[in-house]
């Protein structure tokens, strides 16, 4: 993969979103952490996968959660989209997501330092 000033670079795919309507918190973490993270893990490409739930919102629009998950470039995003086992993860999201709530961000990441 290509370095950006020096250090590896990979696409990390970063998503926040809100509950379903009508879930508890309790439920909301319980599918998010215990069903859809063992269908996450299959996705091929996937190098990391870092879930981040909401303790506090401070301005801007309330979130539930964020997800990360990390490739080695923007072929393998591409090539995931077009597996099974994406289109299970995707459908498992509308058990627990407001799907119309859900922003998908492709970036680079880039570590300054720690």
């Amino acid at each position: 993969s290509q370095t950006w000033y020096g250090r590896c670079r990979m696409i990390k795919w970063v998503s926040i979103f809100r509950k379903r309507p009508g879930m508890s918190d309790q439920d909301f973490l319980r599918h998010w952490r215990e069903v859809h993270v063992p269908l996450v893990k299959k996705l091929p490409g996937l190098r990391k996968y870092v879930q981040s739930r909401t303790v506090e919102v401070v301005g801007g629009m309330h979130f539930d959660g964020i997800s990360e998950m990390w490739f080695d470039d923007l072929q393998a995003v591409q090539k995931l989209l077009e597996t099974p086992e994406w289109e299970q993860a995707r459908r498992d999201a509308e058990n627990f997501l407001d799907v119309k709530s859900v922003t998908r961000i492709l970036t680079e990441e880039y570590v300054a330092f720690g």
